[in-house]
């Protein structure tokens, strides 16, 4: 199996779990994103890693571990991480990407856009929408969509 193949293999089931409409504990496909810690070995907090390809020095916080509270490292990652744009709030899929991976929706500027693969995970989460919708019990598939729907309230407060 070639690489690429295989890391979508590894996706496919946590993509799976957003569509039926679990929590996945992960920042693939946006979301609340400030829950996530990091430290460095140096002691140091800083954001997602991943937040260095976009800009430079972005993942800086000036907060260590030494001498700044846990909840003073998540109130400034409440803070910093971009919501989603509009255009996804509003989008059918959203509450299976959130949005798409932050660094994925960087267009050099701002992160208020939709994913780069806003195309790609939008088809497929119709596609493995379809074919759960045939798969997946009734009472399951009513209870996911409750908890959707409850979910949606609280991430309008965007």
């Amino acid at each position: 199996m070639r690489r690429e193949n295989a890391n979508l293999a590894n996706l496919l089931p946590h993509f799976e779990n957003v569509v039926l409409f679990f929590e996945e504990p992960s920042d693939a496909f946006g979301g609340d994103l400030w829950p996530i810690v990091v430290v460095e070995s140096d002691g140091s907090y800083r954001l997602l890693d991943v937040l260095a390809i976009c800009e430079e020095g972005v993942t800086e916080t000036n907060l260590h571990v030494t001498t700044d509270p846990l909840s003073k490292y998540l109130d400034y990652t409440r803070s910093y991480y971009p919501p989603p744009s509009a255009t996804c709030r509003n989008c059918e899929a959203f509450t299976a990407c959130g949005g798409g991976y932050l660094a994925h929706r960087f267009d050099g500027k701002s992160y208020d856009n939709p994913s780069f693969y806003c195309e790609v995970l939008l088809g497929m989460y119709r596609h493995i929408r379809r074919h759960l919708e045939g798969t997946v019990d009734a009472a399951t598939w009513q209870l996911g969509q409750k908890a959707a729907a409850e979910g949606t309230e609280l991430l309008a407060a965007y």
